[in-house]
């Protein structure tokens, strides 16, 4: 049975590496009916180039572009999968969107990079290489399997958390090492 009203995300700014353009290119080829929500804002000529795709593609109905998120929570909060598609490596091990995303229980979707220590395929995300056909197989996939889905968000939750916890801890204990430092 297919779900409906299946709504898609990103959380990030519109820029050629985050993967806007590829996540763009695998729309028409998900099977599902999902609308997509894209995030941030960018320079102006590559949004428009984005404009121009979705209209080339026929996608004006399903791509909806919001520009810049204020709170996260109330974004996040009706929709299925978040696609974090980057195509960059950044050297960290996740990123302050994926967290959020984590930590509002929901799945999401990632490119390979060095996160795989932290944010593990299948256990906590779902990793795929950043083209669109793999971004769209794996919509489709996580869509059917709804038990892999309460899984990645149980487990993503829990490292997420985990990881906020630790950066307290890191920065209270920094903050009294400065403070005795003052007295």
């Amino acid at each position: 049975m297919m779900e409906k009203g299946i709504k898609i995300a990103t959380l990030s700014r519109l820029s050629e590496e985050r993967g806007i353009t590829k996540l763009i290119y695998a729309i028409p080829l998900v099977k599902h009916d999902v609308d997509f929500y894209i995030s941030g804002d960018g320079h102006i000529s590559y949004k428009n180039r984005l404009l121009e795709i979705c209209n080339q593609l026929n996608l004006n109905l399903k791509v909806h572009f919001v520009g810049t998120i204020t709170s996260p929570r109330q974004f996040l909060k009706d929709k299925t999968l978040i696609i974090n598609p980057i195509l960059i490596k950044t050297g960290q091990e996740y990123g302050a969107s994926d967290l959020e995303v984590l930590l509002q229980k929901k799945v999401l979707i990632r490119s390979w990079d060095k996160t795989q220590k932290v944010l593990k395929h299948k256990f906590n995300v779902y990793h795929v290489n950043p083209t669109p056909k793999e971004i769209a197989l794996a919509i489709d996939y996580l869509i059917d399997n709804v038990s892999l889905r309460k899984v990645l968000v149980k487990n993503g939750f829990r490292t997420a958390s985990d990881l906020q916890k630790k950066a307290i801890k890191q920065h209270f204990a920094l903050y009294k090492i400065l403070l005795n430092k003052n007295e």
